[in-house]
């Protein structure tokens, strides 16, 4: 019978990754308060509308896949991964 050789072990804090994504969560409400108000204020310039569209479209894409990461590793918590497929 084969011997096992462990190659790689790697701890990810599951815990820390979930606050993260709350704070990213948070400043993208924010981000989109901000875009709201602007887009209803009669003295915000066009330029400024659409730089805080970017800047909240870009932190939501930002949580978005952060969310999404998270999502995979309490999927994965507590289990032995053997493949790179699998990770």
């Amino acid at each position: 019978m084969a011997e096992k050789i462990n190659l790689f072990e790697l701890n990810i804090d599951v815990e820390a990754a979930i606050k993260s994504t709350a704070k990213m969560r948070d400043n993208t409400d924010q981000l989109k308060i901000k875009y709201d108000a602007l887009r209803k204020s009669t003295d915000a310039t066009t330029e400024e509308v659409i730089r805080a569209r970017g800047e909240y479209d870009n932190a939501n894409k930002q949580y978005r896949s952060a969310q999404n990461e998270v999502t995979k590793l309490t999927q994965l918590k507590g289990k032995e991964i053997k493949t790179v497929e699998q990770g």
